[in-house]
């Protein structure tokens, strides 16, 4: 048998600043989630507090770039505190 095809992501860490009401934490996932959209990106997982993400490509193979616009995007947002974005991995591996 052989292996599957590597799904390259990254897992991004997410800390919202306390401040933040349900309202504008509503409002950051959907833009976030529409940020990864636009780069042909989407959450395959995140934990239930959303503040851990695994990020996959539609194509399978998210970049080092992706990495990097997530990074700045991230660095934007007025309710991130704190944001980790990871290196690139086989997320069927880190699963």
């Amino acid at each position: 048998m052989t292996e599957p095809c590597p799904t390259l992501g990254f897992f991004v860490a997410i800390d919202i600043a306390p401040s933040s009401s349900e309202i504008a934490l509503a409002t950051f996932r959907a833009r976030w989630l529409a940020f990864l959209a636009s780069r042909g990106l989407y959450a395959v997982s995140a934990v239930a507090d959303g503040q851990r993400w695994a990020i996959g490509s539609e194509a399978s193979q998210a970049t080092e770039l992706d990495c990097e616009a997530a990074r700045a995007w991230l660095g934007t947002q007025p309710e991130v505190h704190h944001a980790e974005v990871g290196a690139i991995e086989d997320l069927n591996e880190a699963s």
